[in-house]
């Protein structure tokens, strides 16, 4: 009797082979495939920051009203980031987030004038979610495989890598062709579930990256039209000010003009 529980309880493993299709796998193989074929990871250690532009419906007041969001960030790996935000014609009006993990800053330029620091921890999460789906191999920092199996998504046959990214987990699902083509994040006692279904991949100096981005964060769904540009030259001493939303989204440019006043 025993014998036969602990076979049911084997087949019931969800990731060690079983009636619905999955098998294990070597997560660090599966991982190496995916970076080789996001671009290889000479490419994306050469890829030292990255300008992602953004649009995506969203909805406000009531009765809901539909409007169009726009953001332009600044990636930097592994800790900084600049971001331009458009949630006109909400009360949150446009804004601008600068953070820098290396000096300990984070803070928020409002169109209303005001600035308001924040809080440097809270913000590694949310950016290493946002480097993960950009680099997949995150210079400075990586995510670790932890296990890995194939399994059915969609109608196709996908591989799951269950990684540990900053002390999070996250489940990141790729494609036939080794492209991520989803990331789960569960909820934890401090954050929100989120989910990323990414699309529309197209080749940047060599960087294939998702130009389409669905997400589900907390039960908030959105999608984003995305487009970036690579290792650009952006304004000396951006990341040594405090923010400022009086450049707009072209803030982080470096026009060689004196940095304005805030």
């Amino acid at each position: 009797m025993l014998t036969w529980l602990m076979a049911l309880l084997l087949i019931a493993s969800p990731h060690d082979g079983d009636a619905n299709g999955t098998s294990a796998l070597d997560p660090q193989t599966v991982w190496e495939s995916a970076v080789r074929a996001k671009g290889g990871k000479a490419r994306l250690g050469a890829m030292t920051n990255v300008v992602r532009a953004t649009t995506q419906r969203q909805w406000w007041g009531f009765p809901p009203r539909a409007y169009e969001s726009e953001s332009v960030t600044l990636f930097e790996p592994p800790g900084r980031m600049w971001r331009w935000i458009d949630e006109r014609p909400t009360k949150l009006g446009y804004y601008v987030e600068l953070l820098d993990l290396d000096r300990g800053y984070s803070g928020t330029a409002w169109s209303s004038g005001n600035v308001a620091a924040g809080s440097p921890k809270n913000s590694i999460a949310p950016l290493r979610e946002q480097q993960l789906i950009i680099w997949l191999d995150i210079p400075g920092t990586g995510a670790r495989p932890l296990r890995a199996w194939r399994e059915r998504w969609r109608r196709q046959a996908v591989s799951v890598v269950e990684i540990d990214l900053a002390g999070r987990t996250a489940r990141c699902t790729f494609n036939a062709a080794h492209l991520l083509v989803r990331v789960v994040f569960p909820e934890t006692p401090d954050r929100l579930a989120k989910e990323f279904e990414l699309d529309d991949y197209r080749p940047v100096q060599g960087i294939w990256l998702p130009h389409r981005v669905r997400a589900n964060a907390g039960g908030l769904r959105f999608t984003q039209l995305v487009s970036y540009q690579v290792n650009v030259n952006y304004a000396p001493g951006l990341f040594s000010r405090p923010p400022s939303v009086l450049g707009g989204p072209d803030g982080w440019k470096d026009t060689g003009a004196v940095p304005p006043d805030q």
